[in-house]
């Protein structure tokens, strides 16, 4: 099983309890016998979209923007078994590294969408993988999840 494991914490793995947890998650899926790739956003150089929607209409499925995305990140999502998102909560949900790496998955969406009972289904260019998010977060309040678990609701992943 291929596993992408992305962390968007901004923190080193010593100062961040979001890598702490991944890490520990990441070396138990590898002993199951599992190949993990995992990438921390805080070293890669991803540009925010452009929403010049390019990649649906004059290069489709491709982003005209040449960063660590374009060249290597986009390719390993439809190459996963499973995605894993690891993110520190920042005022009630994703941090913003992690809203941008979502935001440049763009392209493997394609241009149209689909109205289903509650929900609007997009046409995936390449298969999503299923995903399950880690979050970690300084307050007690189970609430404080609740807008990050609204999005996860929404996305289209299986």
């Amino acid at each position: 099983m291929k596993i992408l494991a992305v962390n968007s914490s901004p923190r080193t793995d010593t100062q961040s309890y979001t890598a702490l947890l991944l890490n520990h998650l990441a070396r138990g899926m590898r002993e199951a016998g599992a190949e993990v790739f995992l990438v921390n956003l805080r070293e890669k150089k991803v540009k925010p979209c452009l929403g010049c929607f390019n990649c649906w209409t004059k290069t489709p499925g491709k982003c005209i923007q040449q960063d660590d995305m374009t060249k290597e990140l986009l390719t390993l999502i439809p190459d996963s078994d499973l995605m894993v998102y690891a993110t520190p909560l920042f005022n009630h949900t994703m941090n913003a590294a992690m809203s941008n790496f979502r935001e440049r998955m763009l392209p493997l969406l394609e241009p149209f969408s689909t109205d289903h009972p509650g929900i609007r289904a997009f046409h995936l260019r390449h298969k999503l993988p299923p995903a399950v998010w880690l979050s970690v977060c300084g307050h007690h309040e189970a609430s404080e999840f609740d807008a990050l678990s609204s999005f996860l609701h929404s996305t289209c992943h299986p």
